[in-house]
């Protein structure tokens, strides 16, 4: 059984653009991650390309940050404003979200999921790929926590893969 105060110092730490090609390293461990998952092919370099990565720096409702534990890096998480669904332009989106493996099933992802609803108030949108099944349940059960089950799911398909989504409403907390 996972010790849920192992970490007690978990931080979300915003990305500067100067440590973009710190967050470009660590999506390569995503990357290869969900690489079971969709068809995902390494370059001449032996590298995943991710080609939009730079946008998290150039637009104002994009965030990128980076999960610490202990003042080591752990993992990040890319927000954006806008989930592309449908028209609402307002709600915010997981886009990306990422642990390393040593910080899993510890409460980091968790932790540090609610710790992003926290710092941003208002409707969110979650979404996970039904294949991917820990990812499912994970979600799941920190969006159940975070809201006392207050949320709305269904499933899409989109280019050939079923999704998960989520949504529900996050009231915010000034300290995270």
């Amino acid at each position: 059984m996972p010790d849920p105060d192992r970490f007690p110092d978990i931080k979300l730490v915003p990305a500067a653009r100067s440590e973009m090609k710190v967050m470009e390293r660590l999506f390569q461990f995503y990357l290869y991650d969900f690489s079971q998952f969709v068809d995902l092919e390494i370059d001449q370099q032996g590298c995943f390309e991710y080609p939009s990565l730079d946008v998290y720096w150039q637009e104002p409702d994009r965030f990128p940050y980076f999960i610490e534990v202990e003042g080591k890096r752990a993992g990040f998480v890319l927000i954006k404003k806008g989930t592309g669904l449908d028209e609402d332009r307002e709600s915010y989106d997981v886009a990306e979200f990422f642990v390393l493996r040593g910080y899993r099933r510890q409460r980091v992802g968790a932790r540090s999921a609610h710790r992003i609803w926290d710092r941003f108030p208002g409707r969110w949108v979650v979404r996970v790929m039904l294949v991917n099944q820990h990812a499912v349940e994970f979600w799941k059960k920190t969006i159940r926590e975070y809201t006392g089950g207050e949320y709305q799911k269904w499933k899409i398909t989109r280019d050939g893969y079923t999704w998960i989504v989520f949504r529900f409403s996050s009231p915010g907390v000034q300290s995270a």
